[in-house]
Formats: C-alpha cells, sequence, structure tokens
C-alpha cells in the first residue's frame, strides 16, 4: 500500500535550489563576458559588449581584430638633409631668387651711373632667373629641364657682370660678394632641381 505523498524536498529540487551558486542560471551563464561579468539581459544572446570588449583566450587579453592600415595614397616628401623636402625646393629657390634680384637693383643703380648698357645687360639676366625658375615649375617634360637650365644659365652670367663690374671699378668687391654668394647657390639649387627631378 503506497504511503501518502510528501512534499518534494526544497534542498534536493534543482529547481528550488535557494543557491544560486549551486544552480546558476543557464541564460545568465551566456551572457557572461570574458572579465565573468553578465550583462544581466536575460535574453540568452550575447551582447555587443561581450564581441567588442576584450576576451580572455587561454588566460591572456586578446583585443579585436583590426585591418591593416592601407598604403599612403602619395609618396612621402624627400628630406634632403636640410629640414626642407624636395617639394619645397622649387618654391624656395624662386624666393631666393626674387631676394636677390632685389639686392641685385640696389646695385644695378651704382653701376648705371658708369655704364648704362652693362647696367641693362645685368638688369636683364638677373631678371630673367626668377621668370625661368617660375615657369619651369609649371611646365612638363623637356621643357621644364629647359626653363630650369636658362634660369642656371642667367644666374651665371649675373654674376660675370657683377664680377666685370668689380673689375672695372663700378663697384668694390664686398658690395657685389652677397649677391654672387646667392647666386652661386641659386646655380646649386637649379641643377639639382634639373638632374634630380622633385616630383
Amino acid at each position: 500500500m503506497p504511503g501518502p505523498e510528501r512534499d518534494p524536498d526544497p534542498d534536493s529540487d534543482p529547481e528550488h535550489d535557494p543557491d544560486p551558486e549551486r544552480n546558476p542560471d543557464p541564460d545568465h551563464e551566456r551572457e557572461r563576458d570574458g572579465n565573468g561579468m553578465g550583462t544581466g539581459t536575460g535574453t540568452g544572446k550575447s551582447s555587443p559588449l561581450c564581441s567588442l570588449d576584450r576576451i580572455v583566450v587561454l588566460g591572456r587579453l586578446k583585443g579585436p581584430r583590426c585591418a591593416p592600415a592601407s598604403p599612403p595614397l602619395t609618396r612621402p616628401a624627400r628630406d634632403d638633409g636640410t629640414g626642407i623636402s624636395t617639394k619645397e625646393i622649387p618654391m624656395k629657390t624662386y624666393e631666393l631668387a626674387l631676394d636677390t634680384v632685389r639686392d641685385i637693383a640696389a646695385i644695378n643703380r651704382i653701376i648705371a651711373r658708369n655704364d648704362p648698357d652693362l647696367a641693362r645687360q645685368l638688369r636683364r639676366c638677373s631678371m630673367s632667373v626668377p621668370l625661368n625658375i617660375n615657369e619651369g615649375m609649371y611646365s612638363r617634360g623637356k621643357n621644364r629641364g629647359a626653363r630650369l637650365t636658362d634660369a642656371m644659365a642667367s644666374a651665371k652670367e649675373s654674376v660675370a657682370c657683377l664680377e666685370v663690374a668689380a673689375a672695372v671699378g663700378y663697384v668694390d668687391g664686398e658690395t657685389t660678394a652677397t649677391c654672387r654668394e646667392q647666386l652661386d647657390h641659386l646655380v646649386a639649387a637649379l641643377w639639382n632641381m634639373v638632374h634630380r627631378p622633385w616630383r
């Protein structure tokens, strides 16, 4: 004869186990992230926090994978060792040519008092330097090299005019020293621009 039915022992029923550590909620376990903290949504789906945050893999932290950086679309400008990139050299050379023409103009007024023809020649060839540099900067192919070569030749002609003026006594050598040094720098820069294209 079966005995009377007894109420189930709450301690033996896992569904009524008051201790959450002994009977964890499966949905709650699925919502735990890599640091052992649950999201508390109760939906049973992984939260965005689980996919974006760091996850623990074999005891090490592993971050989200990132796509490799794409290479630059243009080549970086080279440096010639002076702190000036190769793309800046043409404009710096043009600015130096303008400063040189300004300095020569002051000397040329002294030369014109003694030799107007030499003064006119110096004025033409010195002004030809920045004009040809600017034209060469915006030319292509052989035209670029030709214009820069003309600027280099005009710079050397300007040096010769200053040396002649000093030789015949129109001006002294110290007066023209700065301009001749600037013209020498222009010749060197123009040679590099012709034989080592900047772009």
